[in-house]
């Protein structure tokens, strides 16, 4: 008899994220060096945007992940990637901080 079973649920496979992640911010990378609107380059994650770091460095991991979702939901892939997407963050200073975004 088996147990309680936990929801099929995860944030996808890692050769999703090294591959998206390299190939990204390559392009990133050349919209820096060439992407401007006037004087300004583009920068990606623009963190000073955020209140505070952390909260930037937050939306940057959620950027990935729902970026995964997102490619698995529009390809043949098992739709196992879903709901809300916790980040728990420390502050230099010990604070602990957690959200929770769809």
């Amino acid at each position: 008899m088996k147990g309680p079973q936990a929801p099929h649920a995860r944030n996808g496979d890692f050769i999703f994220y090294s591959i998206l992640f390299n190939t990204l911010n390559d392009l990133f990378n050349q919209f820096y060096r060439r992407g401007r609107i006037g004087d300004t380059p583009f920068v990606f994650p623009n963190i000073p945007k955020f209140a505070e770091p952390l909260e930037g460095y937050s939306e940057f991991v959620r950027f990935w992940i729902r970026l995964v979702r997102d490619v698995y939901a529009l390809s043949n892939m098992p739709e196992v990637i879903g709901g809300n997407i916790s980040i728990l963050s420390i502050s230099p200073d010990g604070v602990l901080n957690l959200t929770s975004k769809p």
